[in-house]
C-alpha cells in the first residue's frame, strides 16, 4: 500500500528534525534523559493533539504542525499558536506552572515556516531547516553573548550619485545590560532613555518654553553615539557591531561564555543570516 501525502510529509520532517540533531519518540515512551532536544509526536494537549513537541532540557519550546506538501502553510499559522497555548499535563510534574510555549512552526518536509510567539505581532517566516535544540534554548534565554543589532532606515528611492545615509546613530542597549527572559525581562521603562534619546529629548526654545526637540536634532550621550558615513566604510566589510563602552563581563574570564554558549551563538547568528536572505528571495519573486 502506498504511503499517503500525509505520511511522506511526516517522513520528510522526522528527517529533518534528526539532521538539526532531535531525537524522535512517541510521547508515550518518553524518555527525557535520552537527548537534551527531544521532538515527541502526537501529543495531547490541552487545546488539541500536537504533531510534535519539541522539547529541550525537558521544557516545552516549540510545536510542529505537520501538513501534507502543497498546503498554503500561511493559512494554518493559528492553529499551531493555538497548540501553543499551553503545555502538555503529563509535563506538569516536571514542570510546574503554565506558560505559552514560545515558538511554532508549519511544515510540509519541503517547505517550513518558523514564528516566535513571544513577538508583539507574530509573524510567520521562512527557514530553510528546524533550529538546533542550541539554538531554540539560546533563544529563549538570551544567554551570555547573544547580541543583536537592530537598524533603522528611512524609506526612499536609491540615490544615483551620493548615498542617502551621512550618518549613524548607534543606540548601546547590550553592554553591562543582562536581561533574560524570567528574572531580569526587558521592560518598556528599558527603552525609556533609547526613545528620549531617538526622538530627541524634551528641551527649552529660545523663548524659554518647553518642547520636544527634533530627531535631527539629536544630542550624543554616554550609550548614543553618531558614526558618519566616512566613517563607517572605513570599518572593515564595512562591519556594524560597533561598541565602546566598557564590558565588565570580559574584566574577568571566570564570566567569559562557555565555549558551548560560543558555539550556540555563532549558530543562530548563522541561523538568523539564512533566514534573512530567504525573506530578501521572497520579496525579490516577480
Amino acid at each position: 500500500m502506498s504511503e499517503t501525502p500525509e505520511q511522506l510529509a511526516r517522513e520528510h520532517i522526522d528527517a529533518l528534525l534528526i539532521a538539526a540533531g532531535w531525537v524522535i519518540q512517541d510521547y508515550r515512551a518518553f524518555n527525557p534523559g535520552a537527548a537534551r532536544g527531544i521532538a515527541l509526536r502526537e501529543v495531547p494537549l490541552e487545546s488539541g493533539r500536537c504533531d510534535y513537541l519539541l522539547l529541550v532540557d525537558r521544557l516545552p519550546l516549540g510545536v510542529i504542525e505537520a501538513k501534507k506538501e502543497g498546503t498554503t502553510l500561511s493559512t494554518v499559522s493559528e492553529q499551531s499558536a493555538h497548540y501553543g497555548e499551553n503545555r502538555p499535563d503529563f509535563l506538569a510534574n516536571l514542570l510546574p506552572g503554565t506558560k505559552k510555549i514560545p515558538f511554532a512552526y508549519e511544515s510540509t518536509g519541503v517547505e517550513t515556516l518558523f514564528r516566535d510567539e513571544r513577538d508583539p505581532h507574530p509573524r510567520s517566516r521562512r527557514v530553510f531547516a528546524f533550529h538546533q535544540p542550541a539554538t531554540l534554548a539560546a533563544g529563549l534565554s538570551y544567554a551570555q553573548g547573544v547580541k543583536a543589532n537592530g537598524l533603522f532606515y528611512d524609506r526612499k528611492p536609491a540615490a544615483d550619485k551620493k548615498a542617502w545615509t551621512e550618518k549613524l546613530w548607534i543606540y548601546d542597549l547590550r553592554t553591562n545590560q543582562h536581561f533574560t527572559l524570567n528574572e531580569n525581562t526587558l521592560k518598556r521603562s528599558d527603552l525609556d532613555d533609547f526613545v528620549g534619546c531617538y526622538f530627541g529629548r524634551v528641551g527649552k526654545n529660545a523663548l524659554g518654553s518647553t518642547r520636544s526637540t527634533s530627531r535631527h536634532d539629536r544630542k550624543e550621550s554616554e550609550r548614543f553615539k553618531r558614526f558618519t558615513y566616512d566613517e563607517l566604510i572605513k570599518r572593515d566589510k564595512m562591519n556594524l557591531d560597533i561598541f565602546w563602552l566598557k564590558d565588565d563581563a570580559l574584566e574577568d574570564s571566570a564570566n567569559l561564555p562557555a565555549p558551548s554558549s560560543i558555539a550556540a551563538d555563532i549558530i543562530a547568528d548563522l541561523e538568523a543570516a539564512l533566514e534573512q536572505f530567504a525573506a530578501i528571495e521572497e520579496d525579490l519573486k516577480p
